[in-house]
């Protein structure tokens, strides 16, 4: 047994999570809900969108920032692009396991890359990616680099290990 599955066997009660199991590897678990789901039980498409955001802000803190801290310091990090490919269907109450990691990032912009899996990952739900811009609270287009150096820091590390 691995270590991400030792650990996804021990938070099987946890109806959301963050893993990381390997550095460049961070994992955010989710139980499908209910209220998720259409009358066939299947969870309806629109809530990958959601999980995606819900992934993105669970890797913001695993790296050691987040959305709460950077709006506080003035720096917003709006949606620009979204894609999502849905590979299979998630029933309710089915657990899933979105691996998250930052694919791009040039002090201006970040992209994100998703991979929605079962836990030993032999069933791939759906991909994505998601493009995000830094911009002021005046809506301005920001660099980190510049403005905030040291949550450029901490974006640049993240992406240099993942490339």
């Amino acid at each position: 047994m691995t270590n991400k599955s030792i650990e996804a066997t021990q938070t099987k009660n946890h109806q959301n999570m963050i893993l990381t199991p390997k550095k460049s590897d961070i994992i955010y678990i989710r139980r499908a809900h209910y209220h998720e789901t259409d009358q066939m039980g299947i969870v309806h498409h629109s809530n990958f969108i959601k999980w995606f955001e819900e992934a993105r802000i669970h890797l913001m803190k695993a790296i050691g920032t987040s959305y709460k801290i950077m709006e506080e310091e003035g720096v917003i990090s709006p949606v620009v692009s979204m894609f999502c490919e849905y590979k299979t269907m998630v029933g309710f109450d089915d657990e899933v396991f979105i691996h998250i990691e930052i694919i791009d990032y040039n002090s201006i912009a970040f992209k994100v890359k998703y991979r929605v899996t079962n836990d030993d990952e032999s069933i791939s739900y759906a991909v994505g990616e998601s493009k995000h811009c830094f911009l002021s609270k005046e809506m301005r287009i920001i660099a980190l680099k510049k403005s905030h150096p040291h949550i450029n820091e901490i974006f640049m590390a993240e992406f240099t290990k993942n490339s």
